[in-house]
């Protein structure tokens, strides 16, 4: 889950959009707010889909794959030893 958090309004110097949401491990929007001030947006956290996220899924970052070898990098993906499909 990526919670992103705007500030919305006009602060005398900045004008500001809002549109804070919640985003699930998916990429589907949880939950958002408009451009009201002092908007509160709540959205249903899955633990089990956390859990489940966290065993199964994988990176996408090819770059830092490529250049950094992570732990992410290797597993069930079809890359091979250099990073790169075989």
């Amino acid at each position: 889950y990526v919670a992103v958090a705007n500030a919305s309004g006009f602060d005398g110097v900045y004008t500001y959009f809002g549109h804070s949401a919640i985003i699930g491990a998916d990429g589907r929007t949880l939950g958002e707010c408009g451009t009201e001030d002092n908007g509160i947006q709540y959205a249903q956290l899955s633990i089990s889909g956390i859990r489940d996220a966290r065993a199964n899924d994988q990176s996408q970052n090819q770059l830092f794959k490529l250049t950094h070898r992570g732990y992410t990098g290797v597993y069930a993906n079809g890359d091979g030893e250099k990073g790169i499909a075989e």
